[in-house]
């Protein structure tokens, strides 16, 4: 059995996705990133505060996502034009951008 669990552990660090047991299941995580600080928590969570986050950002981007990484962004704009460009900009880095237009 402890054989089965360093396999296990080892199969998962090799996957590079931090992950959590809870209640005897392999829970995916995700790594939210706040001002400095990063934090790991269920994906349920973090599209619970991209949903608050959301609300507080009118006209910007609020955050920017990649394979399991969320970093939160309070970046507002004047124009439409430059949210577009800076949109672009962060899709040509392979980011997955969150905004509101």
């Amino acid at each position: 059995m402890l054989h089965f669990i360093f396999l296990l552990l080892s199969m998962l660090a090799v996957r590079n996705v931090p992950s959590a047991f809870c209640y005897g299941k392999v829970v995916k995580l995700m790594i939210l990133v706040i001002d400095r600080h990063s934090y790991e928590m269920p994906p349920e969570a973090v599209t619970k505060i991209l949903k608050m986050a959301k609300s507080y950002i009118p006209k910007g981007i609020y955050a920017v996502e990649d394979d399991g990484y969320v970093e939160l962004k309070n970046e507002t704009f004047d124009t439409a034009e430059e949210l577009r460009d800076a949109i672009v900009r962060y899709r040509m880095k392979g980011w997955r951008v969150h905004c509101n237009l």
